[in-house]
């Protein structure tokens, strides 16, 4: 994902396209005019009259649009390949013609890129949000604590010959002589989803859990205070990303035998202006490095990571590395004609129609069975 920086600059050369509003002096005919003059001034302006983005559109970037357009209505939510909630297409659409944006007093549109994807909007635009049922809760660093400690004793417990299995299977204890140190922050976590209760009809446990675990799982075998390990698992980090993970882990290991963790002993810096996807991807990821190194310095201090203002500075300059690689990028695309073809198109719709059918004979199967829901 782009730096919060560059998707700032990306949002403003987009909103640049338009002139600002006229006040509202109750003259039609002034924002019939202005009307004119934003349209005509689309084609010229910054060039910026396309904005492509993820879902995270709907987040709260404030936007001059006018039309939004669906390239699907289906979205991977880090487990499996979903259709998007009736929230989420409103979260997304809801920003064209917004209120408060140069746009809303004329109103916005949604639509689709594919024609199959229109009844699916519609029927999202046309209902009314159920009111939340449940909330979400967290555990916090002492919460954590506590029952870390609780543990501890069960722990001291799985060591002996005569622990039950399952709870040497809780701590992966499988003899007296791996029993060389307390659980893990990973088995606490994992012991914490597994014992806990919640009321549910009205709360559920965080899905950030999880996250914790596999950031928890880079961290294997450092040996930190709790409520250290704690905040490294709770930083801003992509584990899946091999640049932030070792970041992390190497942090933490100079940590653990220093006490204190310079910056270019453990973050790898990119060089040079990106001019291919790949080359963006890995800038990108030395850039997520750089920001975590930021996030935890300005949280455990200058004792323990003292290069902030080197980290603050290198963000800066890794940001406009990306912007001008970005900018390479997009001019090589316009040169080279690259876009979807015919073929594509027609590929990814058949495919869809081949999923939607798929999905809709599951549901008939549920129903004439008289059993289960379908989610």
């Amino acid at each position: 994902s782009l730096p919060p920086e560059t998707r700032k600059e990306q949002a403003r050369l987009f909103n640049s396209r338009i002139p600002p509003a006229p006040k509202d002096d109750g003259s039609a005919g002034k924002g019939r005019r202005w009307k004119r003059e934003a349209e005509s001034a689309a084609g010229s302006g910054s060039g910026y009259d396309v904005l492509v983005a993820s879902d995270a559109v709907g987040m709260g970037l404030n936007l001059e649009i006018k039309r939004v357009v669906f390239s699907t209505t289906e979205k991977f939510d880090g487990q499996a390949r979903r259709e998007l909630f009736h929230s989420e297409i409103l979260q997304i659409g809801g920003r064209a013609g917004r209120f408060s944006s140069s746009t809303g007093a004329f109103g916005g549109q949604v639509t689709s890129l594919h024609e199959e994807d229109l009844p699916v909007i519609a029927e999202a635009f046309e209902q009314t949000l159920p009111p939340l049922e449940r909330a979400c809760i967290r555990p916090e660093l002492s919460t954590l604590e506590d029952f870390a400690r609780a543990l501890m004793d069960d722990w001291r417990h799985s060591a002996t010959p005569a622990a039950p299995a399952s709870l040497k299977r809780r701590f992966q204890i499988e003899s007296d002589s791996d029993a060389d140190g307390p659980p893990s922050l990973n088995a606490v976590l994992s012991s914490f989803q597994e014992l806990h209760t919640a009321d549910d009809g009205m709360f559920f446990l965080t899905e950030a859990i999880d996250e914790m675990k596999e950031v928890a799982e880079v961290l294997e075998g450092i040996k930190l205070p709790f409520n250290l390990l704690f905040t490294l698992c709770i930083a801003p980090v992509d584990s899946s990303s091999p640049a932030q993970a070792t970041a992390l882990r190497n942090i933490a290991r100079d940590l653990m035998v220093e006490g204190r963790a310079p910056l270019l002993r453990n973050i790898k810096t990119y060089r040079g202006v990106p001019s291919t996807a790949l080359q963006l991807r890995e800038a990108e990821q030395c850039h997520g490095a750089l920001e975590l190194y930021v996030w935890l310095a300005l949280r455990l201090g200058s004792a323990s990571l003292p290069d902030l203002e080197m980290a603050r500075q290198l963000v800066e300059n890794s940001n406009g590395l990306i912007q001008q690689g970005l900018n390479r990028i997009t001019r090589k695309v316009r040169t080279n004609g690259e876009h979807s073809t015919g073929r594509d198109v027609h590929q990814h719709r058949k495919e869809r129609r081949q999923r939607r059918a798929e999905l809709r004979q599951a549901a008939d199967s549920l129903r004439e069975g008289g059993g289960g829901r379908l989610r």
